[in-house]
């Protein structure tokens, strides 16, 4: 976890142009994620070492369908 306690940059994009690219990414985002990052996904569930009847709740973690 950072302690950084540095001022916050604004970011010079509109909100029209993040709508934009966001339209372009996620078309893509499910392969990419897919190819990229279902050996760390399985690893990291491993590591849970999750047993039968336990029950885990996924927040803020892109698709959410690490669990299914």
């Amino acid at each position: 976890m950072s302690n950084y306690q540095g001022e916050m940059l604004g970011v010079p994009i509109s909100l029209e142009d993040i709508k934009k690219s966001y339209g372009v990414v996620s078309r893509f985002y499910a392969l990419i994620e897919g190819i990229f990052e279902k050996g760390l996904r399985q690893k990291g569930l491993q590591l849970l070492s999750i047993i039968p009847g336990e029950v885990v709740l996924e927040v803020g973690v892109g698709t959410g369908y690490a669990l299914k």
